[in-house]
């Protein structure tokens, strides 16, 4: 029986997997170095202490 054709296939049978786990990585990627770009600005210091402290744990992790 032939494979089915790419559109048929769902992530879960791990095809297009790799290139959303990619995708995913390079968002939270890009999400990091914006909040490291947010903590050296101005605006930093204008968010609310609570939020700085749950963004600081985000980063964590």
């Amino acid at each position: 029986m032939p494979p089915p054709d790419r559109a048929a296939r769902t992530p879960s049978d791990g095809v297009g997997a790799r290139s959303q786990h990619r995708r995913l990585l390079g968002l939270l990627g890009a999400l990091v170095l914006a909040v490291q770009d947010l903590k050296t600005s101005k605006q930093w210091t204008q968010l609310p202490q609570e939020m700085r402290t749950r963004i600081e744990r985000g980063l964590k992790g």
